[in-house]
């Protein structure tokens, strides 16, 4: 397999969309053909050469797709307001966070109960779902959650910490430092937003 990374600006992006079906990067060309969109990779990949990712029955399989869809749906929607501000990519607004805030906790509640007396979100081993939903957590435990919010998601956090000095997740996204205080919010001049 080759990876290929093709800068956001070049050029070349324009003719290799065309490459696919759906005109969407991240792209897979293998044997069968072409295969867009990163969680249809990642299952293609998984399905390939660790079947145990996807779940070890239909069962868990479900269960998998259910938490990754959380992941996505559930906590990923409130970055806007609550992560990509700090990094400049959106102006934050106060009304919005706080309500982004408060809503996320309510569901990370619902996550927080399920994984109590698990090690893991679903079986005993980690599968794709678990991947996910550390992904999709990681910028709000680095950024947005102290430590007296991460206090209150205890069954969250002690899974997290497990999953986050294994050998595969260190080497795949790096050392995970967990903020201390919330990192601020910065003030834009008006009306410039990166996108």
């Amino acid at each position: 397999m080759t990876l290929e990374n093709v800068n956001w600006g070049d050029s070349s992006r324009d003719g290799l969309r065309k490459n696919t079906q759906t005109g969407t990067f991240p792209y897979l060309e293998t044997s069968h053909g072409v295969l867009s969109e990163a969680y249809a990779i990642v299952q293609y990949l998984a399905s390939t050469y660790n079947k145990d990712l996807l779940g070890k029955n239909e069962w868990e399989q479900a269960q998998v797709n259910q938490w990754v869809q959380f992941a996505h749906w559930e906590i990923n929607r409130y970055s806007k307001s609550l992560v990509y501000p700090i990094f400049g990519f959106y102006e934050y607004n106060n009304e919005e966070g706080a309500k982004a805030l408060s809503e996320i906790k309510q569901w990370l509640k619902n996550l927080d109960n399920h994984l109590e007396g698990k090690d893991y979100i679903v079986g005993d081993a980690y599968t794709i779902a678990d991947l996910e939903v550390f992904f999709a957590l990681r910028g709000y435990f680095q950024l947005v959650f102290p430590e007296d919010v991460r206090k209150t998601l205890s069954n969250i956090s002690s899974w997290f910490n497990k999953l986050s000095v294994n050998e595969h997740i260190v080497k795949s996204y790096g050392r995970t430092l967990l903020c201390k205080s919330s990192q601020p919010y910065p003030k834009l001049s008006s009306g410039f937003v990166i996108y």
